[in-house]
């Protein structure tokens, strides 16, 4: 009997050398398998970066203006966003003094407008009908 429980205990420490060989394996494959999907998470995360940068920058030089160049620059290397280089693009407009007063004093005087035929009186408040009727007549 001392023997068949020897032989037993020799034969399940044989097999929880195994099961502990099989579990070390295992888990080898499984930290293999999380490193690699941590590597394709950070290579996402790393494209999702590029494009949120590559959409501000674009966003910036299509809002700046001439003479605002130098402005565009700065903004994108400190990394503003398009809200801060706006707000800060009409700050800048108003330290230069170019405001909406500014510009209409310098704008040219607008053409006269043409004035009616003599004694002809528009036809403001009529009818479509009596309109179209007196351009075209026969068409209605």
């Amino acid at each position: 009997m001392t023997t068949d429980l020897t032989a037993e205990n020799e034969r399940l420490r044989i097999e929880l050398a195994h099961a502990h060989a099989e579990i070390a394996a295992h888990q080898q494959k499984l930290e293999d398998v999380r490193r690699l999907w941590l590597d394709s998470q950070q290579g996402r995360d790393h494209e999702a970066a590029v494009k949120v940068e590559r959409s501000r920058i674009r966003s910036i030089q299509q809002m700046v203006r001439p003479g605002f160049e130098r402005l565009a620059d700065s903004a994108i290397e400190d990394g503003s966003t398009l809200e801060q280089f706006a707000l800060a693009m009409i700050r800048e407009q108003a330290d230069r003094g170019i405001t909406l007063d500014a510009i209409r004093r310098d704008a040219p005087n607008p053409a006269p407008h043409a004035s009616a035929p003599d004694g002809a009186k528009p036809d403001a408040g009529k009818s479509w009908d009596a309109i179209h009727a007196k351009i075209a007549p026969g068409r209605m």
